[in-house]
């Protein structure tokens, strides 16, 4: 989980229609840095659900 809610991570699915789609958001470290095998796969008001990608 991460403390951020749907307002913070916005329910916008910019990526739902390209070829690798980032669910809600892909997580980054504060310089910027994506993590890697990680995404954002779900939000509600107060958290964000952060899951690793299997294969």
């Amino acid at each position: 989980m991460v403390d951020a809610g749907w307002m913070a991570l916005s329910r916008a699915r910019g990526t739902a229609n390209q070829q690798r789609d980032f669910g809600y958001r892909q997580p980054c470290r504060l310089d910027g840095t994506p993590f890697a095998g990680f995404t954002v796969i779900g939000a509600n008001q107060e958290h964000g659900i952060i899951a690793a990608e299997i294969g």
